[in-house]
């Protein structure tokens, strides 16, 4: 009994090790304030002239829409967009969960793959224009 006692304690003592101290961060200088961009002097034009100039590789989103068929029956759908930059378009849309449209979009086609009625359609960018 002695034994198993000086085991469990030899253990406890073995597995509690010293605590770490946490790194120090560099002090930040607050004698100078950060540059401050202005947008006072620019009219809406300019903004968004540069807006419409972020550089960007890829973009992912997601993007939920509601809309109205015209025929009276209005639906909600979520749809998850990945673009890269000048090579394609990478589109998935569902509704309630559940996916019912992927469409890959390149710069010489167009893939579409529509689970809900069962049909793949591959087909050149005239496609979406005709559409």
């Amino acid at each position: 009994m002695k034994q198993l006692a000086l085991i469990i304690a030899m253990a406890a003592l073995a597995s509690c090790g010293a605590s770490k101290k946490a790194a120090k961060t560099p002090s930040v200088d607050t004698t100078q304030a950060p540059p401050v961009a202005t947008v006072e002097n620019e009219g809406p034009s300019v903004v968004l002239s540069k807006l419409n100039k972020i550089d960007f590789k890829t973009f992912s989103g997601k993007v939920d829409v509601d809309f109205d068929d015209g025929k009276g029956n209005g639906k909600s759908v979520s749809a998850k967009l990945v673009i890269k930059k000048d090579e394609a378009i990478w589109m998935s849309a569902g509704l309630l969960g559940f996916e019912g449209v992927r469409a890959l979009i390149t710069k010489d086609s167009v893939k579409i793959l529509n689970k809900l009625q069962k049909e793949y359609i591959a087909s050149s960018l005239s496609y979406i224009q005709e559409k």
